[in-house]
């Protein structure tokens, strides 16, 4: 049982297939295989409880349009919990929550210039 699974904000591998299946409006896993660029039986694996490796993570985060440092915080943090190394979950989840809350505004200072950003004051 996930005992973090209704309040915590990072995704998990269920619900990021879940993101990609709206994404290209296609449920298979057929369809999912092919988007991400892996086999059938790697998508029945995440299915039945396995953990998508960083690089095809990162395929899922282009995909839905995630934050890659989220998705891969998150899967960092679902391995270790699926490990059962608390310490380590609890690591990794608080920097998928962090980029979460804060993901958005920092994408934008990247992309702005400092001068077109609105006066904090």
């Amino acid at each position: 049982m996930n005992i973090y699974a209704e309040n915590a904000p990072m995704i998990t591998t269920l619900e990021l297939i879940e993101k990609i299946k709206k994404e290209i409006k296609n449920d298979t896993v057929y369809g999912v295989a092919k988007v991400m660029g892996t086999e059938r039986t790697s998508v029945r694996n995440w299915l039945n409880g396995g953990v998508m490796t960083d690089s095809l993570a990162l395929r899922a985060a282009e995909i839905t349009d995630l934050d890659a440092g989220y998705v891969l915080y998150s899967m960092a943090a679902e391995r270790a919990q699926k490990k059962g190394n608390i310490r380590l979950f609890e690591f990794w989840k608080k920097r998928a929550d962090h980029v979460l809350r804060t993901g958005t505004y920092l994408s934008i200072c990247f992309l702005l210039p400092l001068s077109s950003l609105p006066s904090p004051f």
